[in-house]
């Protein structure tokens, strides 16, 4: 790892973070890392941890904001208001909080940085930096993980054709004022180009990289140790098709078929738990490489119409470990291509259990199959998503982005 040309003063603005496990938190944590690491000076602005359960872990006697030191990188989280069960109308409320909270942080810090990155989701972090953008001219490079007004809309959260409209032209709005921007695939560089007309904005597609584990012994759970089995590891928002799971777990069930585990938490995981399924809750990385590198597959699960819009971090989370996946999900989806071109799996479409569970009886029969499966998955994997190169990539992008600026 060669030290950066240029040091930056990097502000990073992600409402999700450490020590928060799965989701976008990781991802940003381990971004910010790598930029310290390679010579960069590094403050982030996020909320205090709450995914995926939705509960805030607030520090006892914080009023409204705390700074820390992690891992080398400052820290200042925003306490912000989390609903317990997130619905559209509280989401918003979540929203417009997080807007409120981190918005006098980010002035705070406008001076002292060289450059900026916001993470999206929380769209809020979008507003923010494009405010910062176009106000005072800051070099601003926005990192999309979700185009929100799309997710909303093709998960249903969105019916109204008037807010519908009012969405898409705040998004538009938002997208244009930003010069540099990130995005998880090509397909999703596509729909961001639709926001962005003919501005010119610099697009670098930087997928989320493979996360490696702590190196700490595998022990696969005492529940599934000479079971057949497969895994569903991840969250549980309205762009899962969760109840599938619960469906196919009743299929296989009266067919003597492998049995589903989920791994993970939060409101949507509580709401399909039957006696069908194996839930082991949220587990340390050890854990998660024991049970995904063992499993018969791993299942991805979108929402009916979710398709270029989301690009789930699980799927490179079981083809780096060799697992074998299968996507449920609509023909155009990102997940079910990607699985496409690497050959390492089966997509199915939304809504047909009995087709999930047929394709898992057929692995489950087949152990040669799994394994050229699972070795596809993970060449492919490790030639597509190395977080060296990946992070070397937002480096060079703000290095870009603030050449020639005035400030």
């Amino acid at each position: 790892m060669s030290a950066a040309p240029h040091p930056l003063r990097i502000g990073l603005l992600s409402a999700s973070y450490a020590p928060e496990l799965i989701g976008i938190g990781p991802y940003s944590a381990e971004l910010a890392e790598a930029l310290a690491q390679r010579g960069h000076d590094v403050q982030v602005i996020s909320s205090f941890p709450f995914y995926p359960q939705w509960i805030p872990r607030v520090p006892p006697g914080t009023l409204l904001y705390r700074t820390e030191a992690l891992d080398g990188v400052r820290v200042t989280r925003c306490r912000i208001y989390v609903p317990s069960r997130p619905g559209p109308m509280r989401r918003v409320l979540h929203e417009l909080s997080w807007l409120a909270a981190a918005f006098p942080a980010v002035i705070r810090w406008s001076r002292w940085a060289d450059a900026w990155i916001v993470v999206s989701p929380a769209f809020g972090s979008a507003l923010i930096g494009a405010c910062l953008a176009r106000v005072t001219s800051a070099p601003v490079h926005i990192h999309i993980q979700d185009l929100v007004p799309d997710v909303a809309l093709e998960s249903g959260q969105m019916t109204s054709r008037l807010l519908i409209g009012g969405a898409r032209a705040v998004a538009r709005w938002t997208y244009r004022s930003f010069r540099s921007a990130s995005v998880l695939s090509e397909s999703m560089a596509a729909r961001f180009r639709q926001y962005i007309g003919d501005k010119k904005v610099a697009i670098v597609v930087a997928p989320n990289w493979l996360r490696k584990s702590n190196g700490s012994k595998r022990f696969l759970p005492a529940i599934l140790q000479g079971r057949s089995y497969a895994v569903y590891a991840g969250s549980s928002g309205r762009k899962q098709e969760l109840g599938l799971l619960a469906d196919t777990a009743e299929l296989l069930a009266t067919r003597n078929g492998p049995v589903l585990v989920v791994l993970g938490d939060g409101p949507g995981h509580r709401a399909i738990r039957t006696s069908s399924l194996i839930s082991l809750g949220l587990v340390d990385d050890a854990t998660y490489s024991a049970v995904v590198g063992n499993a018969l597959a791993g299942i991805v699960t979108l929402a009916p119409g979710v398709a270029d819009s989301v690009v789930p971090s699980k799927l490179a989370g079981y083809m780096a470990t060799g697992c074998p996946v299968i996507v449920a999900a609509g023909p155009r989806s990102e997940a079910v291509k990607v699985v496409e071109d690497a050959g390492c799996g089966f997509a199915v479409p939304t809504g047909r259990p009995d087709l999930l569970a047929d394709t898992l009886c057929r692995l489950a029969a087949h152990p040669e199959e799994r394994a050229s499966f699972g070795a596809r998955g993970k060449a492919y994997a490790t030639a597509h998503w190395e977080k060296d190169h990946i992070v070397d990539m937002f480096g060079i992008a703000l290095q870009n982005l603030t050449a020639g600026s005035s400030r």
